[in-house]
């Protein structure tokens, strides 16, 4: 990260909306384009908006054209021709151009609205990364209400392009539609076990892309019996002292064999990474078997 400016702007969160929401609502224009109050918060000089359902909780629905900020740890929904904003880290989500899109935490203070792109007894929803490689311009609100709220402005860097396929993805159960619940190579195995277990097509498929699944058989298996197996072979029980290679060990082919078994898995190991493609066909194959 190779540079942090601060930069203090009108940022309320949504509990500070209510005045703002209702005297920007237009449902006359479902698309209007307009110059933008605060240059300071895009490059370009026009943004476009669109009309959107904005459920600011699961039960209050708010309509009005908005604009979506990506570049930030915590999306915004600007509300057009005004300063105000929406958080992703306050509101449910939004309905817009015929998508859903939930609010959701892929982990820490990184916040973002992620597009349902399979529903049923598991709903899936995904969006883009935020690049890890970036310049960044910190926001702090000028809110009464809430002074500690900060965010932060992504500035994206020349190498940011090498994230483009990185994704986020979240589950969501219906028996409770508010848990949002993060998937990644890293984890898929926990999630497999907790909620892909009744369905054996889509437990298996997932555990495909457990990224820990061969280095936990290298590691806990193959390496300490490997060179358990060779130290013992070094032991030269018919006479004095040690052999390095003792071919009338058996214990020296076993150590062999493990270590070798261990080094091609670690040189030839490449994650398989999760697309979205992989990520519709398991939860489809888990809504199909209920």
């Amino acid at each position: 990260m190779s540079r942090i400016n601060i930069l203090i702007c009108t940022i309320i969160s949504v509990f500070s909306c209510s005045y703002h929401v209702s005297v920007a609502q237009n449902d006359s224009s479902a698309r209007v384009k307009f110059i933008e109050p605060d240059n300071g918060f895009h490059l370009e000089t026009f943004v476009e908006c669109s009309q959107a359902q904005v459920l600011v909780t699961k039960d209050t629905l708010w309509t009005g054209d908005v604009f979506l900020m990506k570049n930030f740890t915590d999306q915004l929904l600007q509300i057009c021709s005004t300063n105000s904003v929406l958080p992703a880290s306050s509101i449910w989500g939004y309905r817009r151009n015929g998508k859903y899109y939930r609010s959701a935490t892929p982990f820490g203070n990184i916040h973002v609205f992620a597009e349902r792109i399979v529903k049923g007894e598991l709903s899936l929803y995904y969006c883009r990364a935020l690049p890890s490689d970036y310049d960044e311009l910190r926001v702090i609100a000028k809110d009464p209400n809430h002074p500690d709220y900060h965010n932060t402005m992504i500035d994206e860097s020349a190498f940011s392009g090498r994230y483009k396929n990185d994704y986020y993805y979240f589950i969501s159960p219906a028996s409770d539609s508010s848990q949002m619940i993060p998937v990644t190579n890293k984890n898929i195995d926990s999630v497999a076990e907790k909620y892909l277990k009744n369905s054996p097509t889509a437990y298996n498929d997932a555990l495909n892309f457990d990224q820990k699944k061969k280095a936990k058989i290298a590691g806990r298996v193959l390496l300490p019996v490997g060179l358990a197996s060779y130290t013992i072979s070094l032991l030269n029980l018919a006479g004095p002292g040690m052999v390095i290679i003792n071919l009338t060990n058996p214990f020296f082919y076993i150590g062999v064999i493990s270590l070798g078994v261990y080094a091609y898995l670690r040189i030839t190991y490449k994650e398989r990474y999760l697309h979205p493609n992989d990520m519709i066909r398991i939860i489809s194959n888990y809504n199909n078997s209920h």
